[in-house]
């Protein structure tokens, strides 16, 4: 079917750029909803930072960033630019940044908050997983071993069966 890259397990990295620091976590995500909660997490987590900007990236195509009130366009596209260069899916960074007195310009806020991502991925493995897609079938009792038979020749692996009128199916495909 595919497979993407992600990374397996999450991290956490600071760093610290002119006075302001920055601390950088990556999650490794299922779901819009997994990234939407951790988000939240981190932000009660670093409630006290100035910032708080995120990007993620879901193998459904759902990409996502936020400034979280920096300039536009010097934190989450950023973020985004790193897990786009890594190549990764599945994948969630939220960088905290506590002001350090020292004004960065838009280009300084951009390297910082784009170093950080790097080194937040750079400290945990990068690792390839399959796509999985889960199917419901229905069909004919009779045609049972038939589509198993098929299922198998394709690497399926069925998850549950259920007989009422119909024969149903649950199964996963790589």
């Amino acid at each position: 079917m595919g497979e993407y890259f992600t990374i397996e397990k999450g991290s956490s990295v600071k760093t610290k750029v002119k006075g302001s620091i920055f601390i950088g976590n990556a999650f490794p995500v299922e779901n819009k909803e997994d990234a939407v909660n951790k988000i939240k997490i981190v932000s009660k987590k670093y409630y006290d930072a100035t910032h708080n900007p995120f990007a993620f990236k879901i193998e459904t195509g759902d990409i996502r960033y936020s400034d979280d009130r920096e300039p536009p366009g010097t934190a989450g596209k950023p973020i985004l630019g790193v897990i786009e260069k890594f190549d990764l899916t599945n994948i969630l960074i939220v960088i905290s940044r506590y002001f350090g007195g020292i004004k960065l310009g838009k280009g300084g806020l951009s390297r910082a908050y784009k170093d950080c991502a790097e080194k937040t991925i750079q400290s945990t493995t990068i690792i390839k997983k399959a796509v999985i897609i889960h199917l419901k079938l229905i069909f004919s009792p009779e045609l049972s071993g038939i589509v198993s038979k098929i299922i198998a020749e394709n690497k399926g692996k069925i998850i549950r069966t259920d007989y009422k009128d119909n024969s149903i199916f649950f199964l996963e495909l790589k």
